[in-house]
């Protein structure tokens, strides 16, 4: 199969640097809890992964993080490339 059939498909993260700063701070992830309606260790675990358009890149989360860390939205998330193959299937 050649490169030219393969999907771009781009997936947003956190950057590591504005997880670090999550971690050492106590008043962002309660408002992460309530506005996502998770649980503490959940946000936690969320964080620890930070798994491709997880739930810590939606808009909610992203506007929660950068008011509280005084930051641009812009600068919360990172993209990263993955490549797929199409589907054969019908």
């Amino acid at each position: 199969m050649s490169d030219n059939s393969k999907i771009q498909v781009k997936n947003m993260i956190l950057k590591q640097e504005v997880i670090e700063r999550i971690k050492g701070r106590t008043d962002i992830k309660p408002l992460l809890v309530e506005t996502l309606d998770l649980h503490i260790s959940s946000i936690n675990r969320i964080l620890n992964e930070n798994a491709p358009n997880g739930q810590l890149t939606t808009v909610a989360a992203v506007e929660v993080i950068s008011r509280l860390l005084g930051v641009e939205t812009s600068e919360v998330l990172t993209e990263t490339e993955k490549q797929l193959e199409p589907c054969t299937e019908a």
